[in-house]
């Protein structure tokens, strides 16, 4: 007699909604050191020359998978990809390691790593975790610099067997990119989370997805092991048994269903049952989620949390840069009214290289519109630049912890 193996459940966080059924496919990728040595000072200017062509190869590739995004009407896939591109143009990812490599006469892909190493532990220290999971874009430009410096085969999820359900310790917005949802039934991952934009690529492509999953691969014969994954509630289930497949399989089928009903009519009135209209208005904290805001039916935005365009920052920004951003978004609502809040920076949120002081509890301490009042020339540089862009359209501020 043969023993049936046991269902087994475990638990993650739900980070894209829908249920998927398929097998797995471990997703790894290499985390081998560069080598180091020195080069010849006649070698500089080659040394140089090949890393500037590893950057413009994936600069290339971001371009292919911007345009496959595009194609599959992912916009705001297509508009992280962006930001990918500018930050390839980042002095960090051009002068910064050329310098270093005249300096240090050391190999491309050692003094490449190295600096990014070191960005990684500034970014570490931030506590806010929306802008530690902002590393990941670096992170993900990096990993195919290197491997182009390195001339390693690079892992992709563009072809991979159809119907697997994809298992890493990561995934990068890139790697969610190249998947293509015809094939890929899902994504589970040991870390990760909702503001992730491997995430936000997951949820365009209505691919289901679940973090934070402790499953480790020594632990199960996954080979032929058939995997459910709920991504409504964060529930992962190996070798289900047959009533629970079959539980599954007609969840899936009203999900479906209920998916492709509300794709026929994707904005609905905010209104009661008695027909009292109500003016529903959308958060914003990146430039980012702009089209999703708008596609979802939002009259307006309610908040923009102005802060987080620029933690990532050494400075706090000067005012055309500020006002550029605020008249875009302005300009791309349509008329409709926005709020902007004046920075909220301090206790979990600093720029970089700021320091300010806590005093007692450091959320009720020296921060917003308190840090503002001190920072005279911060504050009025933001305000003017709001005010500029208020030309454009219905806009209010909004003071912080007043």
């Amino acid at each position: 007699m043969v023993k049936v193996a046991e269902e087994i459940i475990i638990k993650g966080n739900p980070i894209s909604r829908g249920v998927a059924i398929g097998k797995a496919f471990f997703f790894t990728l290499s985390n081998d050191d560069a080598p180091e040595f020195v080069v010849s000072h006649d070698d500089i200017d080659h040394e140089i020359s090949r890393y500037q062509r590893a950057v413009e190869s994936s600069r290339e590739d971001i371009l292919r998978l911007q345009k496959k995004l595009k194609d599959e009407r992912i916009e705001e896939g297509a508009e992280i990809l962006d930001a990918h591109l500018q930050i390839m143009q980042d002095p960090l990812l051009t002068v910064a390691v050329e310098t270093e490599i005249r300096h240090t006469r050391k190999n491309a892909e050692f003094v490449f790593e190295s600096l990014i190493k070191k960005y990684q532990k500034r970014f570490q220290s931030i506590k806010d975790s929306f802008f530690r999971e902002r590393f990941k874009d670096i992170q993900d430009i990096s990993r195919r610099v290197s491997g182009y410096l390195l001339q390693s085969v690079r892992v992709s999820l563009a072809d991979i067997p159809q119907g697997s359900v994809v298992i890493a310790e990561d995934l990068s917005a890139s790697d969610a990119a190249e998947a293509r949802s015809n094939d890929v039934s899902a994504f589970i991952t040991r870390s990760g989370g909702s503001t992730s934009h491997a995430a936000i690529v997951a949820k365009a492509k209505g691919i289901p997805f679940v973090s934070n999953a402790n499953i480790d691969p020594n632990s199960f014969d996954y080979e032929n092991a058939l995997i459910i994954i709920d991504g409504r509630t964060g529930e992962i289930i190996i070798n289900p048994s047959e009533e629970t497949k079959l539980r599954y399989q007609s969840i899936r089928e009203d999900v479906d269903l209920h998916f492709q009903n509300m794709q026929k009519d994707r904005i609905f009135p905010a209104e009661t049952y008695d027909g009292y209209r109500i003016r529903l208005s959308a958060n914003l904290e990146m430039v980012n989620d702009l089209d999703l805001i708008r596609s979802h039916g939002s009259h307006g935005i309610g908040l923009f949390r102005s802060e987080y365009i620029f933690l990532s920052s050494e400075e706090f920004p000067p005012e055309d840069v500020q006002y550029e951003i605020y008249k875009r978004i302005v300009q791309k609502i349509d008329g409709m009214p926005i709020v902007i809040r004046t920075f909220d920076v301090g206790g979990d949120k600093q720029l970089k290289n700021q320091s300010i002081p806590e005093k007692g509890n450091p959320f009720l301490g020296c921060r917003a519109l308190r840090f503002l009042l001190k920072e005279r020339s911060v504050f009025k540089s933001q305000l003017r630049a709001i005010l500029r862009a208020a030309v454009e359209g219905e806009v209010s501020i909004l003071f912080p912890m007043v």
